[in-house]
This record gives structure tokens, C-alpha cells and sequence, in this order.
């Protein structure tokens, strides 16, 4: 299965358009489970754990895989390419 994890702040403007493009993106893909983190203490595991220089920052897994993260706001149009690129990557490795 695949899931997007974006790790976000209420204070950031780009962080809530982030969210909210993903969540129109899932609405049209419906093919991933979406998890939205703006817990300091979860926040702060993944960051350490995935080096996460900056929020937003969005990470992409598959079978609980890490494939990709996107840092900063993008348009649901960039992240649908981005996310297709990375799982044909990811099919043509296995």
C-alpha cells in the first residue's frame, strides 16, 4: 500500500496549501493513504529519522518503503508527477 506522510506546522502558510492540495490529489487518485503530522513529539522522530532540513516536507512510501520526500509547498498537478515517477521507479526495480 502506498502512503504520503507530510510533516507540517500550523504557523506555515505553505505547510496548510500543501495539505490541502494533497488532499485534492487523493481525492482524484484515491490509490494512497494520507497522514498528516503536526505533532511536535512525531514531528521531531521523523525528522531525525528521514533528515528533514525543512516543513513542509512530504514523504512517500510503499509497502512501508521509503521511495521519495519533496520539500516545500508544490501544486497537486507537481506531486501526482512526482509521485508517478516514483513508483514507476520503484516497479521497474522490482
Amino acid at each position: 500500500m502506498k502512503k504520503v506522510i507530510v510533516i507540517e506546522t500550523d504557523a506555515c502558510l505553505s505547510c496548510i496549501g500543501l495539505t490541502q492540495e494533497l488532499n485534492a490529489l487523493k481525492l482524484e487518485r484515491n490509490d494512497f493513504d494520507l497522514e498528516v503530522i503536526n505533532q511536535k513529539e512525531k514531528a521531531r522522530e521523523l525528522v531525525k529519522t528521514y533528515n528533514i532540513e525543512q516543513l513542509p516536507t512530504v514523504l512517500l512510501f510503499s509497502n512501508n518503503v521509503l521511495l521519495g520526500k519533496l520539500h516545500g509547498f508544490q501544486p497537486s498537478f507537481i506531486l501526482d508527477v512526482w509521485m508517478e515517477t516514483l513508483l514507476e521507479k520503484e516497479k521497474e526495480n522490482n
